[in-house]
C-alpha cells in the first residue's frame, strides 16, 4: 500500500495522480473495512479460533495487533504491565477508553502530514 500510494504521488499527470490515489484508498478502505470487521467480530473468540490471528510484533500499549493484507491493524484495550497486576493505563482496574485514545494520538501526526 505505501509503496504504490508514493509511486502514485510522484506520477506528474495531475489527473492520472488523483484517479491512481483515488482507486487506492477505495481499494484500501474497503480492504481494511472487510478485514478490520471480521477482527472485531471476533473480539470474544479464543485466540487459537479466531480466524485472523494477533501477532506479536513488540509493544502492549497497542493492545492486540493484526497484520492482513499487509495492513496493521490495532485492537486497542488496557493491558497488564508484564509480570504485574497493574494495568497501563488505569492502575489497578483496566481503562479501555484510555488505551483507545492513546492509539487515537499515534494517528494524528500521519494524518497532519497528509493535510
Amino acid at each position: 500500500w505505501n509503496d504504490e500510494f508514493y509511486r502514485f504521488l510522484a506520477i506528474s499527470d495531475v489527473n492520472l495522480r488523483y484517479q491512481s490515489l483515488y482507486l487506492l484508498s477505495k481499494d484500501f478502505a474497503d480492504t481494511a473495512s472487510l478485514y478490520g470487521r471480521i477482527i472485531i467480530s471476533e473480539l470474544f473468540v479464543p485466540k487459537e479460533s479466531k480466524t485472523i490471528k494477533p501477532v506479536t510484533v513488540g509493544g502492549i500499549a497497542g493492545g492486540e495487533k493484526y497484520i492482513v493484507k499487509n495492513i496493521f491493524f490495532k485492537f486497542a484495550f488496557d493491558q497488564k504491565l508484564p509480570g504485574s497486576d497493574i494495568y497501563m493505563y488505569g492502575g489497578n482496574t483496566p481503562a479501555n477508553d484510555k488505551a483507545m485514545k492513546a492509539a487515537e494520538h499515534e494517528l494524528k501526526p500521519a494524518v497532519q502530514f497528509f493535510n
